[in-house]
């Protein structure tokens, strides 16, 4: 909040805006996954990373940056798990911006 001066407004404008966000990257993150993109996997986990690193989703950032170093190995399966992981722990932030 400090960081957006404290503004309640600008703080339910960018909850809406990163529910979009993130909703919308997790769909494609997915799809691109099932498809073996790993250009489109890179680009979206690193939207991910940087949109959970200014919301200050720390271990939605932590497990984006893992998704994003093990885009090398090539292992989708490894990959569609830590998105698993992912989208878990975009459930529990939403369910505790709920409570906000």
């Amino acid at each position: 909040m400090e960081s957006i001066g404290n503004d309640p407004i600008i703080f339910d404008e960018l909850l809406e805006a990163i529910y979009l966000q993130f909703n919308h990257d997790l769909k494609v993150l997915k799809r691109a996954i099932k498809e073996q993109d790993l250009s489109v996997i890179k680009k979206t986990a690193h939207s991910i990373k940087g949109a959970s690193l200014n919301m200050w989703f720390s271990q939605m950032a932590e497990t984006a940056i893992e998704l994003e170093l093990n885009l090398d190995k090539g292992d989708f399966g490894e990959l569609n798990g830590i998105f698993k992981e992912l989208a878990l722990e975009w459930d529990i932030v939403q369910s505790l911006l709920k409570d906000l």
